[in-house]
């Protein structure tokens, strides 16, 4: 009897530790807000492409900003004919897309990043988890070396349908996740034979000395004194087209504002500064002027 009690005990201890086991496991937490870039591999001298994708963590994204950081030498961003980023929105995610190079008005050999802005003037419905924002090419140097060379995500902003930030730059100081990526470069040019170059001796100049002229005495002119010029005021420069909280520059949650203002979805005192030809209205060409703004900064 006593060794039946104990066998059921242990059957039950038994059942007990597996229960422990194979019970409900802990909630996964939701994926922050944050983008992604591939890690393309290339050989040098070759275009890639790499992609940037996009990572909701369950939030409304209707558009969005970032910079992107690439090695100006080894591996940069190709350009258009119109010199602007040789990058595509998906056509997928239904928005548009805006690319400049930075720093502004640099040259190809300057432009060490990007700036991609996509949003929708039409449209603010959210983008799609895990969707393909955008594609950009890669010119890979001939004389790049093998290796990594990094692709970095800067200044990540996100915006709701209304314009506010679940994450970026911004009073709450709450970062956007950012996966940077690079190009792999996996092989290296054939090495180019140099050749042996035999120094000439140069001749030496002599230099045989000339006198020096004495200077002439000019007479001084005298001064006749002149009315002293009346300062005129300068007047103080327009605010930047789309800079709706004064900051000194447009972004992505602004040209959202704008966007809303003009689909009738908010008033125009939303942001004045938006109202760029003084219209009264927010149009098109306000928006432009703002996209402007956000790439290339307040002019």
């Amino acid at each position: 009897m006593r060794r039946h009690a104990l066998r059921n005990w242990n059957l039950w201890s038994v059942a007990a530790i597996a229960l422990t086991i194979v019970g409900p496991q802990a909630p996964t937490r939701a994926l922050a807000q944050g983008l992604t870039v591939s890690s393309p591999a290339a050989n040098p001298g070759q275009q890639v492409s790499f992609t940037v994708v996009l990572s909701t963590g369950g939030a409304q994204v209707a558009g969005l900003q970032a910079d992107l950081r690439f090695e100006a030498v080894n591996t940069p961003v190709s350009r258009r004919a119109s010199g602007r980023p040789n990058c595509t929105v998906n056509p997928a995610i239904g928005k548009s897309g805006a690319f400049g190079f930075l720093p502004p008005d640099c040259s190809a050999s300057s432009c060490t990043s990007m700036r991609a802005i996509v949003f929708a003037i039409d449209s603010l419905d959210p983008i799609p988890d895990a969707s393909v924002l955008f594609t950009c090419t890669i010119d890979v140097s001939s004389v790049a070396s093998a290796g990594r060379h990094p692709i970095t995500l800067e200044n990540v902003i996100f915006n709701d349908p209304n314009g506010v930030r679940p994450c970026g730059p911004g009073p709450n100081d709450r970062r956007c996740d950012a996966a940077n990526g690079a190009v792999v470069v996996t092989d290296l040019p054939a090495p180019t034979a140099s050749r042996s170059v035999t120094p000439t001796a140069s001749p030496t100049a002599t230099f045989t000395s000339s006198p020096t002229a004495s200077p002439t005495e000019t007479p001084t002119a005298t001064l006749t004194p002149t009315d002293t010029p009346t300062a005129t005021a300068t007047p103080t420069p327009p605010a930047c087209a789309g800079d709706c909280d004064g900051s000194g520059d447009a972004s992505v949650d602004e040209l959202l504002i704008l966007t809303n203002v003009a689909l009738g979805n908010a008033p125009l005192q939303s942001c004045q500064a938006g109202d760029s030809d003084g219209d009264g209205a927010i149009t098109i060409d306000d928006i432009l002027s703002a996209v402007n703004v956000a790439l290339l900064g307040c002019v």
